[in-house]
């Protein structure tokens, strides 16, 4: 495992970002949601707004879930990385198949193996699908419409 010290020496955010996946084993980062795109920009080096909601960063584990005794390292360094935003860090292999399809429609920012990526990516496609049917009929029954 890499100190945390060591991510804030003279690398890249692109390049602590690599390392990031390479010492908590992960999968895939993404950011989604409305700071999605500031996100990106910070990891570009430019200047963002620090106002206004969080950045969300979705992670998914090579192990599955990322144990919770590491989760508060996780967010430490990736506040780090996207400083000056804040960070909602989200273990994506705790959410359901919905939430997962939600967040990587948003942007794919490292992946240290990235077939390993995109069956991840194939697996959660083929989950949310399964419920996607079930959701329509609860949003129906308990609100009289459906999101389509």
């Amino acid at each position: 495992m890499v100190p945390l010290a060591v991510y804030t020496l003279g690398m890249d955010r692109l390049e602590k970002l690599r390392i990031l996946c390479t010492d908590f084993g992960l999968i895939a980062v993404y950011l989604f949601g409305s700071r999605g795109g500031d996100g990106g920009r910070r990891l570009c080096g430019e200047a963002v707004d620090a106002a206004g909601s969080d950045l969300d960063v979705g992670v998914f584990g090579l192990a599955g879930a990322i144990p919770p005794e590491r989760m508060g390292a996780l967010q430490v360094v990736l506040e780090e990385v996207f400083a000056p935003l804040r960070v909602d860090t989200v273990p994506l292999d705790r959410v359901d198949p919905l939430f997962q399809f939600a967040a990587i429609q948003g942007h794919r920012v490292a992946a240290p193996d990235s077939t390993a990526a995109d069956e991840k990516e194939l697996e959660v496609m083929r989950r949310a699908a399964d419920l996607l049917p079930i959701q329509r009929q609860l949003e129906l029954e308990t609100f009289g419409v459906s999101t389509s």
